[in-house]
């Protein structure tokens, strides 16, 4: 189909349609060089973006998000982890998966090294998985008290 024999568009007996820069298989796989809508995409299945794409206000995905290749980064987020453990911290890094944060307990964040707790934070106490507690806050200029219960020693000492 075209003006003039000139062939813009090509509809074969097979339901393939073809044109200079896109096609649609006779499948309805859809080959785009360029996607611009002022309203919404729907996708059932895989979507792949082999370049840099760009969303401009809220993208919404369910069932997960996977990127790898190339360092991401993400401003202004508000981000939810699962829980974790110390074995399988929720945030860790890329060559050391059992070192991270996890969610020890309720308003309870542990510190993983290596798969084992070595540190516990809750707002109120530092405590190492060793024993160690050190009751004090940050300029308190009057009484720290640290104490290690496996060996049943407390030192107060006021500063």
């Amino acid at each position: 189909m075209g003006v003039g024999g000139s062939s813009q568009l090509n509809l074969k007996p097979d339901g393939t349609i073809t044109a200079a820069s896109w096609s649609i298989s006779a499948t309805g796989v859809a080959a785009l060089n360029q996607v611009s809508t002022s309203g919404s995409i729907s996708t059932t299945g895989s979507f792949t973006a082999s370049s840099t794409s760009t969303f401009t206000g809220m993208a919404t995905f369910n069932g997960g998000i996977t990127v790898s290749g190339a360092d991401s980064s993400i401003d202004k987020a508000l981000i939810k982890l699962n829980n974790g453990s110390q074995t399988v911290p929720s945030l860790t890094f890329t060559n050391s998966t059992q070192t991270g944060l996890f969610r020890q307990a309720a308003n309870t964040i542990g510190v993983a090294f290596g798969g084992t707790e070595g540190v516990r934070l809750d707002g109120t106490n530092y405590i190492d998985t060793k024993g160690l507690q050190i009751d004090a806050a940050l300029g308190n200029l009057s009484l720290i008290h640290i104490s290690e219960p496996t060996r049943q020693a407390e030192i107060s000492y006021a500063v």
